[in-house]
């Protein structure tokens, strides 16, 4: 077999493929509890809260903390760090199979992904 013949069908497939995976990546729900730092500064003394509480002691600028809770039942999620400013959007509500990501601004307000 000629390697030109392979060269269109491999393509497709590669194409299909990720197609596939972004579909997946946008439809897919928020099953974890992460907290994004994007405020531009170092986040101190942080503390989430679902069913118990896990602690750390800074996220920097620029980095992702997966947080290492469970979400085995219906319930508030809370994130608390040292200068909080958007208490509201720090609260929310989840339930098993759909978690929260806070994503914290540089204007110190919190963005909910769920």
């Amino acid at each position: 077999m000629h390697p030109r013949r392979l060269l269109l069908p491999a393509a497709f497939g590669l194409s299909l493929f990720g197609l596939g995976a972004s579909a997946y990546a946008m439809l897919w729900p928020i099953m974890d509890v992460r907290v994004v730092n994007r405020s531009g500064a170092t986040l101190r003394n942080l503390r989430v809260c679902v069913h118990e509480c896990v602690t750390r002691a800074e996220l920097r600028e620029g980095r992702t903390w997966r947080v290492p809770l469970q979400v085995r039942q219906d319930g508030g999620a809370t994130l608390i760090y040292e200068g909080l400013s958007d208490e509201q959007n720090a609260n929310t509500y989840i339930t098993p199979g759909l978690g929260v990501h806070w994503v914290v601004r540089a204007d110190g307000r919190i963005e909910q992904k769920q």
